[in-house]
């Protein structure tokens, strides 16, 4: 099954780290980028049937993690019903984590930096 995976960080480091991290993990996966939570709600067009993991930051300018996942819940989790979301933050706040669960999207909560056993643990075989 191939998986599109959307990586959500202000740090453009962070996300070609990502990248690559995700591409040893998962030869031949499609890997998208954004810069913030309103760059990433645009990156959706024409992936209804895919399926797709978000790999989210929540502290970023312009539109953070938690504006991402409202939009997204209340605007595109109908028509995305196949996206699942994990936090991944610096955050060390449980808080945070406890507020990530009330989303019916997010299935994970991580603390950065990825690692490939983490995408390997993430994608479906």
């Amino acid at each position: 099954m191939s998986v599109l995976y959307l990586c959500v960080d202000d740090d453009a480091i962070t996300l070609m780290l990502n990248r690559k991290i995700i591409e040893r993990a998962v030869p031949g996966a499609t890997i998208l980028t954004a810069l913030n939570g309103s760059l990433a709600l645009t990156r959706f067009n024409d992936h209804s049937s895919d399926p797709i993991l978000v790999l989210l930051d929540l502290n970023m300018p312009v539109m953070d993690g938690w504006e991402f996942l409202d939009r997204f819940s209340e605007e595109l989790a109908e028509r995305y019903p196949n996206c699942k979301v994990v936090i991944l933050t610096s955050s060390v706040d449980p808080r945070d984590e406890e507020r990530a669960k009330s989303y019916p999207c997010v299935i994970g909560f991580l603390s950065k930096p990825l690692s490939m056993e983490r995408v390997k643990e993430l994608s479906p075989n």
